[in-house]
């Protein structure tokens, strides 16, 4: 399956094709346009890999460089509405976070995590100002996922419990579940059955990767991606394949929570003992330790309703804690996230953390469901739905995660939808015969 970088990463329209005239003069492939397509690649890619980012840091920085001189072309203007929008989602975030930080008198390097909102609408601008497909992120989604099953194997047959990839098993899940959106949804509209083939051989492998990773605040997001990317289309069989997705989901279900080996590796298992042992008063366990956490984190929102504890200062609430005062302390006594996006963003920076947090997943939600009521009816893939469902399964996996706390998900949070935002609004303005020209392995 060859496939030539000045095919997959300009979208090649006939001349004759309605579209032509009108985005001739932004359509032509360009040194920045090649760069980004590169960086579109290196990011779902290399993710997964200690320092791997730097790749794309190097890219898109050149990218930059290389299409600010020409960035005041009309043609190139962003719609004000979004722009406005845009930027609203990254710094509104950032000025709370750095209040909190002049306010307690900490560390600004503790705004490292939420400055990397920034990338969004950076990465968004770039991927219209020079005319980037999805077909860049979708190669890389596949290469990563190949990265992240082969990691897992590895890990989990040299004895490790969880598959970490070096790091986090919980940011490991995230990530690999991110990188499913992106195959599933920025896949080529193709009906070859090489592709479908190689996308179902993509998924088996994301998920055996998640399994092995035992992180369960994961599988809401995937039963969604794999819910919606086996339905694939809207029509008269929409029905038909909708009842059939839900039979394969229930049968994954079944097999995670019956399968001996897959019942201990996933540890779906356990969520009815933990909880039996929570109601006992027991909470030294994976569930248990959330709900402590949940309560403290609230207890610190109704005594500091405006601030909260401080940004990234969430132990501050745990100490507090009468069972943290004790000789033997539970484990969850010396957490330092809440493993709840909204908890820990309420507690650490008050109401205003909270509605902040709210804005980072409305607002793109906002965005990518106006592009799909715009898109010719039927087609359950593109940017818009790969964007959407990014920041539905992001969102879920937040209910039992602190997904901002950690720098790998917080950045590729903001690549990714800046990504796709951009590459949106790209399909967007142009005809559908034009949107979906990958040429993906021919």
């Amino acid at each position: 399956m060859s496939v030539s970088l000045e095919t997959v990463s300009s979208q090649h329209v006939a001349p004759d094709s309605a579209g032509w005239r009108a985005a001739s003069s932004i359509r032509e492939p360009s040194t920045a346009g090649r760069l980004f397509f590169l960086a579109t690649i290196a990011a779902p890619a290399l993710i997964l890999i200690p320092k791997g980012l730097a790749v794309f840091a190097l890219l898109l920085l050149l990218a930059t460089l290389l299409s600010w001189k020409s960035s005041n072309r009309p043609s190139m203007a962003l719609p004000a509405t979004w722009v406005r929008a845009a930027w609203l989602l990254a710094v509104l975030p950032l000025a709370i976070a750095a209040l909190s930080v002049s306010w307690f008198n900490l560390p600004w390097s503790e705004l490292g995590k939420i400055a990397r909102l920034l990338l969004l609408p950076w990465c968004a601008w770039l991927a219209w100002r020079t005319a980037s497909s999805r077909n860049g992120l979708w190669w890389g989604a596949l290469a990563g996922v190949l990265v992240a099953f082969c990691v897992a194997l590895l890990q989990t047959a040299s004895g490790i419990e969880r598959a970490n990839a070096g790091g986090n098993p919980i940011t490991f899940a995230n990530l690999v579940l991110m990188l499913l959106v992106l195959a599933v949804f920025c896949r080529p509209r193709t009906r070859d059955g090489r592709t479908l083939t190689l996308l179902l051989a993509v998924l088996a492998m994301g998920i055996a990767s998640i399994v092995m990773s035992g992180s369960r605040g994961v599988l809401p997001g995937l039963a969604l991606v794999l819910l919606l990317g086996l339905v694939g289309k809207q029509g008269r069989r929409f029905w038909i394949r909708m009842g059939v997705s839900l039979a394969a989901l229930s049968l994954l279900c079944a097999c995670l929570l019956w399968v001996p080996s897959l019942s201990s590796q996933s540890r779906l298992a356990n969520i009815a003992p933990e909880l039996a042992r929570y109601e006992r008063g027991d909470g030294n366990s994976s569930v248990g330790a959330r709900l402590e956490l949940w309560s403290r984190a609230w207890e610190a929102l109704r005594q500091h309703p405006l601030t909260g504890t401080g940004l990234r200062q969430f132990d501050r609430a745990v100490v507090l804690a009468p069972e943290c005062a004790s000789s033997a302390p539970p484990h969850w006594c010396r957490l330092r996230h809440a493993h709840n996006d909204l908890f820990e963003w309420a507690a650490t920076m008050g109401v205003p953390g909270g509605l902040a947090l709210i804005l980072i997943y409305l607002l793109p939600a906002l965005f990518f469901l106006r592009c799909i009521g715009r898109a010719p009816p039927g087609r359950m893939y593109g940017a818009a739905w790969a964007g959407l469902v990014m920041v539905l399964a992001f969102a879920s996996a937040g209910l039992s995660q602190s997904m901002f706390a950690h720098a790998a998900s917080a950045t590729a949070y903001a690549l990714f939808i800046g990504c796709l935002a951009g590459i949106a609004l790209n399909e967007q303005r142009q005809p559908a015969s034009t949107m979906d020209a990958t040429r993906a392995g021919r």
